[in-house]
């Protein structure tokens, strides 16, 4: 009885239905309940194509596009196998239709035939991969259609890079544009920043190379006049008039002082030119936004006025509705006074036929 005991209590209970998951071994996770795989398959290459798998997503579609993704690659690959160039047009215009996009890139390297429409769309796509290495949004852009009218992931990603290097381009052409109007330090205060960003993007165009020759021409121009600065210390002569003294410690002529004191004056000069080049600017800045103020609060009230009349001509149109109305419910009550009275006249007439009718008989008696 003791035996029987032990082995009973090494021997382990059924488990239920609810417990199965725990009890197996954790090598075994698949195939789980609910887990499913749609495969498509080509019957005269036998190739195979997964549209979606519950295995890898770990849920259900979610939308169209998981399973038009897939498809629409594997309808791609069989135009190219049997170059179908017709379908393959009509891909594309699904594919615009529904915003629906795919791997390009994946489906010509899966694509075994080599055929003349796989050929157009590796060498629009190379000629678009490279289009996006120069860094220019014109050439991105005469690249970005391509044949057939398919929508691929790269030329997405092409797109969205070409609208963030004509962000950064026009923010430089803003820059340059102030330079070129006179307001020179405004500008370069507003390109020096747009450096870092133009290196980040990758940024090549003509007119950024022409910006960066301007900003390196202003500046060097710069530092040219902040070297002209010769630099006198100021010593005291044996008579005790102060004067200023050249850097090897002779004394300076006057030529040299007045000299001194008029490129001091020239440079204070240009400083305060500039800066009143930059106040006329404000200033026009200003009055700009006073005009399109004033455009607002014109068109504001011009708004408001139509607003008025229109509030005007409902409230005029309530108030015909209205007599309309009433003017109907008096008809109304007049056809009903009159039904009345037509009524009555009848009876009085029947009443007075049928006394007539009793007189005559009465006489004929």
């Amino acid at each position: 009885s003791r035996r029987k005991a032990a082995a009973a209590a090494e021997t382990p209970a059924p488990p239920s239905a609810r417990s199965f998951s725990a009890w197996q071994p954790s090598k075994f996770k698949y195939p789980r309940r609910g887990a499913f795989e749609v495969n498509v398959y080509d019957e005269s290459t036998g190739a195979c194509t997964v549209l979606f798998s519950k295995y890898k997503e770990h849920r259900i579609p979610k939308h169209n596009n998981d399973i038009w993704h897939s498809l629409v690659a594997c309808l791609m690959l069989w135009c190219m196998e049997h170059s179908a160039s017709d379908v393959l047009n009509k891909l594309g215009e699904f594919c615009h239709k529904h915003r629906t996009y795919v791997n390009l890139r994946q489906i010509l390297d899966r694509d075994k035939s080599k055929s003349d429409l796989g050929e157009q769309l590796a060498e629009a796509l190379d000629d678009l991969e490279a289009a996006v290495a120069t860094g220019n949004p014109v050439r991105i852009r005469e690249k970005l259609a391509l044949p057939f009218g398919v929508r691929s992931a790269e030329g997405a990603k092409a797109e969205e890079r070409m609208h963030d290097l004509k962000a950064v381009l026009e923010k430089v052409r803003v820059a340059i544009a102030k330079i070129d109007k006179g307001y020179v330090k405004l500008g370069l205060e507003e390109f020096e920043p747009l450096i870092q960003d133009i290196n980040a993007i990758g940024l090549q165009t003509p007119e950024v190379e022409d910006a960066f020759r301007k900003f390196q021409s202003h500046r060097s121009k710069g530092t040219e006049n902040s070297r002209q600065t010769v630099t006198m210390s100021s010593v005291v002569a044996i008579d005790g008039s102060p004067h200023t003294a050249r850097p090897g410690g002779a004394p300076a002529s006057l030529a040299c002082i007045a000299e001194e004191v008029l490129k001091k004056g020239r440079m204070t000069l240009e400083e305060r030119l500039m800066a009143q080049d930059e106040f006329k600017a404000l200033r026009e800045e200003i009055e700009q936004l006073r005009h399109e103020k004033d455009q607002a609060i014109h068109v504001a009230r011009n708004a408001k006025a139509q607003a008025e009349e229109e509030r005007e001509a409902r409230a005029a149109a309530e108030e015909e509705l209205a007599t309309l109305v009433m003017a109907e419910a008096s008809a109304r009550d007049a056809a009903d006074r009159a039904a009345e009275e037509l009524a009555a006249a009848q009876e009085e007439t029947d009443r007075r036929t049928a006394e007539a009718a009793a007189a005559v008989a009465a006489a004929q008696a």
